[in-house]
């Protein structure tokens, strides 16, 4: 493998790191905002189907 295609390799994974760093910071976001939402009484069925998520993990995100 030339030089240059190792670089772009490690340019590669170095964008992929950034990009699992940016969807870890975003999760948080969402699990944020979804606890902000149950703070409101929102019924936890409308925030689960807006969120895309099941019961069980609202219910993880709640208990963090």
């Amino acid at each position: 493998m030339s030089r240059g295609s190792l670089e772009q390799l490690g340019n590669l994974a170095g964008d992929i790191d950034k990009l699992e760093a940016t969807r870890q910071r975003l999760l948080v976001k969402r699990d944020v905002m979804i606890k902000a939402l149950a703070d409101e009484q929102f019924k936890s069925s409308a925030i689960c189907t807006a969120a895309g998520i099941s019961r069980s993990r609202f219910q993880q995100i709640l208990k963090q």
